[in-house]
């Protein structure tokens, strides 16, 4: 028995079964999925029978306008006269010919633009030769003229579009439609015969009735100008089609018919969960995956595809790219910027030199996958897996890998700039050479039998510098011990201009003597650029929140030497002297930490800001980012995010909202940022449900619809988030 006769034997027959998520096998690995042959048969002969009547309607029509347009020049057996006026046919010609020259050029939005004009100047060039004498006819003629052309006009433009959707379609119901087609195209012509012979025929019998036998050369011109109009929209539409691609581009509106007749009474999955179903070699042509969710579905090596019927809710799976990235772990269009892969199955997959900018690659599975020189800047990779996977070079700037799985991958040389890497496992993985400006780390990023020679502190002018260690390499487990984040550390971010040794020292004494269950210890201060990080270790999370509150409150009394003395008289300390020599000690630990000299140390400035999220702050009614580098007014933007949560449920009118938002939050410098802007959105929904009743309760009903709405998008859980904060919100 041959490979191919084996595979058969183990091919599932699932053709023309509508599932249901309880009938659902996740393993449909081989299966043969689609239409039934009699479903493919009905839905071909019901094409093929309605271009034929249209053919035979617009022939028939055609063929009596050329029959009229050479009238005065039938010759007949005993002398020449004219028999009617043949302008109205030939102006009927005349535009038809050129809006057929467009119709081949342009797009059918741009031909229907240029029949309305062509038509219009038309009516009115007749209308003035009637007016002027130019033509004898009267004027009841405009009006039969106008009613002429346009019932020619529609039945074109009708058969045109229905050849363009009968093709189409035949190339999804069909792999290999050459055949079909040329069938198509054969009972076309024979239609368009009998449509000429009927409409000659008629238009001869009622010529002859009164003037004698009609010349064979004004029969041949009619039956040629029928033909031609009806093969010419049949050839016409299999030319454009081919042309513009058609049915395989998407977005297209023949595409989306063409797959909604080629599902017709096929396999269905319609609105299933089909999380980790195994479609390996599966023969998906003609079947409904339009699925509500398909988290590390695979289907690679699966065949038909393109010719299946799908959505982009859960991710972008209408685009031809993706469709061949997660059928043949590869493309030859490398651009995957902005798109939606959420949970794709791309074990294996070849992607070296991909550019996933900006992309959302949350959940997916790309183990063992071949990622080396991609980009994978402001990349969303949270919880995916990575394990074994090769990364060498690839430029994770920005990205967020809350929750990457790097176990044993090949990081060497990457770029993990501003990266933020919470939860993130590197458990056996190769991190020579990164470059960790910046980046963030937690307690629970693990680690573990790390490969690590050296790093790279800077990037500067798109290269990495400042190598670390100098001069050597990392002993084996170094980098873990100088990288691990204790537990419970937590890091506190000031502006440098609102940063005060003085400040925090008395901050984290009072701290630590008012509330000695927190345990604080105080762990390291870094300066990043404009920014000063104070690491805090504590068995109490909530404590950054109350360690800013102490600094807020102090921040008067450390401006003045004798407000200073009047505080601390003042604390809880029951000794003053000792409470002052505490102090001391502590704000020189301050200063030790962050490596300054006793002359770096300034007064504590003015804070009289309002925490708003983790990244930002508001003054008075003005929204700042940490780094004081942008700032926007709370009205515009808190208005924008009501207009998105208002308008929720509509995706097509919220996209423009939502990009308008992230054009002013850019432009503002406010969040730079993917991540920031969603922070951004969730925390000005979560103000304004705080602050209004009436939108809270709207958001509280309308949250889930939303969601469902928003599928696929990283608004759902922006929405998902501010409902939690609402429903449960943070103890203080």
């Amino acid at each position: 028995m041959t490979l191919t006769e084996l595979q058969k034997t183990y091919q599932k027959d699932i053709r023309g079964r509508r599932f249901t998520q309880s009938t659902l096998p996740l393993d449909l690995a081989q299966a043969v999925a689609g239409q039934s042959r009699w479903s493919k048969g009905s839905a071909t002969v019901l094409l093929f029978l309605v271009c034929w009547i249209t053919t035979f309607l617009l022939c028939f029509l055609g063929a009596g306008i050329g029959f009229d347009s050479v009238s005065n020049s039938v010759v007949l057996s005993d002398s020449s006269f004219i028999c009617g006026d043949p302008t109205e046919s030939r102006f009927v010609l005349g535009v038809m010919v050129v809006w057929l020259v467009v119709l081949l050029t342009q797009t059918i939005s741009r031909s229907i633009v240029a029949l309305a004009i062509a038509l219009t100047l038309a009516t009115v060039v007749y209308g003035m030769l009637i007016t002027t004498g130019t033509l004898s006819s009267s004027q009841g003629a405009l009006l039969s003229f106008t009613i002429t052309i346009s019932l020619m006009w529609g039945l074109t433009f009708l058969t045109h579009i229905l050849f363009r959707f009968a093709i189409a379609t035949l190339d999804v119901l069909f792999s290999a439609p050459r055949l079909v087609k040329g069938l198509l195209i054969g009972l076309t012509a024979v239609s368009a015969v009998l449509g000429s012979l009927v409409s000659n025929g008629s238009s001869v019998t009622e010529l002859e009735c009164s003037y004698g036998t009609v010349p064979l050369w004004a029969n041949g011109v009619a039956i040629a100008t029928g033909l031609s109009w009806g093969l010419g929209m049949a050839l016409a539409a299999w030319w454009l089609n081919h042309k513009w691609q058609v049915p395989w581009r998407s977005p297209d509106v023949f595409r989306e018919w063409a797959l909604a007749v080629g599902s017709w009474a096929g396999t269905s999955v319609y609105n299933l969960d089909l999380s980790r179903v195994n479609f390996q070699g599966a023969i998906l042509a003609n079947t409904d995956l339009r699925a509500e969710k398909l988290y590390r579905t695979c289907f690679q090596q699966a065949t038909g595809l393109e010719r299946a019927r799908v959505d982009c809710r859960y991710l972008d799976l209408d685009n031809p790219k993706v469709q061949r990235l997660l059928t043949h772990a590869t493309s030859r269009d490398r651009n995957f910027r902005d798109l939606c892969l959420q949970g794709a199955y791309l074990r294996d997959a070849n992607m070296r030199e991909f550019d996933l900018t900006d992309s959302n690659l949350i959940d997916a599975d790309l183990q063992h996958t071949d990622l080396r020189e991609a980009w994978l800047v402001r990349t969303e990779m949270v919880d995916a897996d990575l394990g074994y996977a090769d990364l060498r070079r690839a430029n994770l700037t920005d990205a967020n890998l809350t929750g990457t799985d790097f176990t044993g991958a090949d990081l060497r040389d990457v770029h993990l700039v501003r990266a933020q890497s919470a939860r993130a496992n590197f458990k056996d993985a190769d991190l020579t050479g990164v470059c960790i400006e910046d980046w963030s780390v937690s307690s629970q990023t693990k680690f573990v039998n790390v490969r690590c020679d050296y790093v790279y502190r800077k990037y500067r002018n798109g290269q990495p510098s400042d190598r670390y260690p100098i001069g050597r390499n990392f002993e084996p487990g170094e980098f873990a011990v100088l990288f691990h984040e204790p537990e419970n550390e937590l890091e506190i971010i000031f502006k440098g201009d609102d940063f005060s040794y003085t400040a925090l020292s008395l901050a984290f004494d009072k701290l630590r003597n008012q509330e000695p269950d927190l345990q604080l210890k105080l762990n390291g201060i870094e300066h990043r650029g404009n920014l000063w990080v104070v690491k805090v270790v504590s068995q109490d999370p909530t404590v950054e929140l109350t360690l800013e509150q102490r600094l807020s409150a102090v921040h008067q009394v450390s401006r003045h030497e004798q407000q200073l003395e009047a505080s601390i008289k003042d604390s809880l300390h029951k000794n003053y002297e000792e409470t002052k020599q505490r102090l001391l000690e502590s704000e020189q630990l301050v200063k030790q930490l962050a490596g300054v000299s006793q002359s770096q140390a300034e007064a504590l400035k003015e804070l009289s800001k309002k925490s708003f999220g983790n990244s930002f702050f508001i003054t008075g009614s003005t929204i700042t980012n940490l780094t004081g580098s942008g700032n926007i007014e709370y009205t515009a933007a808190a208005q924008q995010v009501r207009d998105i949560v208002t308008y929720g449920t509509d995706r097509k009118q919220v996209a423009p909202i939502v990009k308008q938002f992230v054009q002013l939050v850019k432009q503002q410098q406010v969040a730079t940022t993917s991540a920031d802007q969603l922070e951004l959105m969730q925390q000005l929904i979560l103000a304004e449900a705080e602050a209004d009743p009436t939108f809270r309760a709207y958001l509280l009903q309308e949250g889930q619809p939303i969601m469902q709405a928003m599928a696929g998008t990283p608004l759902v859980n922006v929405i998902q988030g501010a409902i939690a904060q609402l429903k449960n919100p943070p103890k203080n």
